[in-house]
């Protein structure tokens, strides 16, 4: 009877971990931001999805979802220029006029070539 209670008294504290661990999900900043980015981009509302209701209606969506994510590919003209052709990604670019060596601590790359280098 008392092992009962106590494994019941355990269940219930990792029910509750879960619940806390779920909540804390929900909360999370970075989490929501891409929600509210693949909502607006995707046009995920329930209006819009409730709209699909024949092959032809659903293959237009994936054409409409398949422009619209040109916009999050970073080898897309669409991810780095505006549609004013002004570059998005590029601006302030930093050109380098010598070899530069960054020291970063607890970093020690093992590279075989003299030759080898990192571009920017």
């Amino acid at each position: 009877m008392l092992r009962g209670l106590r494994l019941l008294l355990l269940c219930a504290c990792l029910f509750g971990v879960v619940v806390y661990a779920a909540i804390l999900e929900k909360r999370s900043s970075d989490r929501l931001g891409l929600l509210n980015t693949y909502t607006s981009i995707f046009d995920l509302g329930d209006e819009n999805l409730a709209g699909i209701k024949t092959p032809n209606d659903l293959f237009s969506y994936l054409k409409d979802v398949l422009a619209a994510s040109r916009l999050l590919l970073p080898l897309s003209s669409a991810y780095f220029v505006e549609e004013t052709g002004e570059m998005k990604v590029l601006q302030g670019v930093r050109k380098f006029t010598s070899p530069e060596a960054i020291e970063v601590e607890g970093l020690e790359p093992m590279i075989d070539l003299e030759a080898f280098s990192i571009m920017a």
